[in-house]
């Protein structure tokens, strides 16, 4: 029946559809036993190369359905994987499917270094200058960085991604939608800090940057507040007076007409009579 399956359905459906039987349990999946391997590679080499959808969705199931074995065998049979680009639809980089693929294929051993120090370059770039925070506790996707680069880490976050954050809490508050709750306005940078809080523990001078720079979105979202609640206060005296000088409105109608003339009387009908009498 599962190979009936996999030879009727698209390559596509297969990406979303599919499971291996000896990686994670995943809800309604069709799991596939090993003794399909084989048909199951080669109906995803079928998968084309598109950077709007399937790329995606084929870095995905190679990072987190296909058995070890299946990934070992596609990458052999169709190394140039690595060069494919999809479209971004996740902000945080650890949740990327192409960085998943890369953190396992490194994982063991089949991620060509030439690819493995382009992804640590994005990666810092995310890091850095994108101020995403979600890979620094996520070991898998870390392994991709040399042991130099992993010592260097700590300091590089304390030194330039805190100041950096500092700064946008800063511009968040001066941009601030006073429409929502003030602390709402800082929901990213809120999750930045909590995993930068689990990065820095046990390390007590990046702890205490960490600290500072807390406190810092603590200030900003009191300064939130006290705008929001000013213009509120703004907002009703404004009303207030809008309705204290706009004219009541009269529920009775005009007063009546008055006339010196009396009104005329009301023509009688004649007599046939009249005209002889007169």
């Amino acid at each position: 029946m599962r190979e009936l399956y996999l030879r009727g359905v698209k390559a596509e459906t297969i990406l979303s559809d599919v499971v291996c039987e000896d990686v994670i349990s995943i809800q309604d999946a069709v799991i596939v036993p090993a003794t399909l391997n084989e048909l199951l590679l080669k109906r995803l080499l079928e998968v084309k190369d598109d950077v709007e959808q399937t790329n995606g969705l084929l870095f995905s199931f190679l990072a987190r359905r296909a058995s070890e074995t299946v990934l070992r065998t596609f990458v052999g049979a169709h190394p140039d994987v690595f060069e494919r680009r999809m479209k971004v639809y996740y902000y945080q980089s650890a949740y990327q499917p192409k960085v998943q693929l890369y953190a396992r294929a490194h994982s063991l051993g089949i991620l060509p270094e030439e690819f493995r120090s382009t992804m640590v370059a994005s990666l810092e770039s995310d890091i850095f200058y994108g101020l995403d925070t979600s890979i620094l506790n996520e070991e898998e996707v870390l392994s991709l960085f040399t042991p130099k680069q992993l010592m260097a880490l700590p300091r590089r976050v304390k030194d330039e991604l805190l100041p950096a954050i500092e700064e946008r809490i800063e511009q968040i508050a001066e941009e601030a939608d006073l429409e929502i709750e003030p602390r709402d306005n800082f929901d990213q940078i809120s999750s930045s800090l909590s995993e930068l809080e689990a990065f820095f523990e046990g390390d007590d001078d990046g702890a205490n940057a960490y600290e500072n720079v807390s406190a810092c979105l603590d200030v900003a979202v009191d300064q939130v507040k006290d705008r929001k609640e000013a213009e509120e206060r703004r907002a009703a005296r404004d009303d207030w007076n809008w309705e204290e000088y706009v004219p009541s409105k009269s529920t009775s109608g005009p007063p009546a007409r008055t006339s010196s003339v009396p009104p005329a009387s009301p023509s009688l009908p004649r007599s046939m009579f009249s005209d002889v009498a007169e």
